[in-house]
């Protein structure tokens, strides 16, 4: 018998997921088509390249609104078997109000699986095509790639480049700064650099090195100079407007690896992706908990007031997870703590409710 109910439940939770979800796409999608329509007709675009379009908005859309989908399927399927009396029945024939929560749990840790998968490498692969469309075609950004750029190479070495051609990979008016003790100790320009693809490194044409030492400035200078001494590639050079969105969990580990191995203090952000990234698939499980205990709870007003408060506690956990990774970008202490925030405060309400949740 508990597995046949198990089942049951398994299966009106996915089918009202499901249901909830293909309405939120299909309405997300058609106001985001109306918003950006002007933009489409202005660059000539066709029906292809805009379906391709949408097909990687569709996961940043789920990734946006899942938490609020669990947390209202779970508050509208426990409301609807409330309502006709099945969870009295199920209750009576000696199944524990922990009990009657399994199946949901089942529903929960599925869905967490799949949001540390999708999360982790779907979604990455997916903006990276959404985000190039947005800075190319909606947000006129096609040529940021070709402005000044400032990398730091290692700890104590710093290059800026003027313009960088992202086709050629080519860029012009380089210059490589590296200090000491925040003391300036040499500094090597030219007109421009090149990358050779074959030896995988790059060629400074045109120019000069200035050391700086016992103030004196020793210079020299030549037409040709190979620097492979810094990880530094083209990939380098990539327009890294919302490049944090656009790794996956494997690249994210990668670059901030190689920005730590260079000493760059420009990490913190994609910390704070990475860390999302595992904190995530948790929020199923706690929403999913919090959103039972909300339709069990005696709530005047029948189902509607019920979906309606689980509708307000599933957009407070949005909007603190939100302000919580605002925090975390910028704030100085403890960025893992601080994008935890979310998943702590409601725990703290799942005791709350379960403690005042007739049973």
């Amino acid at each position: 018998m508990l597995k046949i109910l198990d089942r049951y439940i398994i299966k009106k939770f996915f089918k009202t997921l499901s249901m909830i979800l293909l309405m939120t796409i299909v309405i997300v999608v058609l106001i985001d088509y109306t918003e950006k329509n002007d933009a489409f007709i202005k660059h000539g675009l066709t029906f292809q390249e805009i379906m391709q379009y949408f097909l990687s908005f569709v996961p940043f859309i789920i990734n946006m609104t899942m938490p609020l989908i669990i947390f209202l399927t779970t508050v509208f399927v426990t409301s609807k078997l409330a309502k006709h009396s099945e969870i009295i029945a199920i209750l009576s024939h000696g199944i524990s109000f922990l009990r009657l929560l399994f199946p949901y749990i089942i529903c929960a840790t599925f869905i967490a699986i799949f949001s540390f998968v999708f999360n982790g490498w779907i979604l990455g692969k997916a903006n990276k095509f959404r985000i190039f469309f947005e800075t190319t075609y909606i947000n006129n950004q096609e040529n940021k790639n070709n402005v000044s750029r400032h990398i730091q190479l290692n700890a104590n070495t710093y290059m800026y480049v003027k313009y960088y051609d992202t086709l050629m990979h080519e860029g012009s008016d380089i210059s490589i700064d590296k200090v000491s003790k925040n003391k300036l100790i040499e500094r090597i320009t030219a007109k421009y650099m090149q990358w050779n693809a074959k030896e995988k490194n790059w060629t400074l044409h045109h120019w000069q090195k200035f050391l700086f030492k016992d103030n004196k400035i020793i210079e020299q200078q030549g037409n040709n100079l190979l620097i492979d001494s810094f990880d530094l590639i083209p990939e380098d050079f990539r327009n890294d407007y919302k490049l944090n969105e656009a790794l996956t969990l494997t690249e994210l580990n990668a670059y901030i690896q190689k920005l730590q191995s260079r000493g760059s203090d420009n990490t913190q952000i994609f910390l704070v992706e990475k860390y999302i990234k595992y904190m995530s698939p948790f929020s199923a499980l706690i929403l999913t908990a919090i959103g039972f205990l909300t339709a069990c709870s005696r709530v005047r007003g029948g189902m509607a007031k019920k979906i309606a408060l689980g509708g307000v506690l599933a957009t407070i956990y949005v909007a603190l997870f939100l302000f919580t990774k605002v925090l975390a970008e910028v704030s100085t202490g403890n960025i893992l703590l601080t994008i935890w925030t979310p998943n702590i405060v409601f725990t703290i309400l799942i005791m709350f409710f379960y403690r005042y949740t007739p049973k």
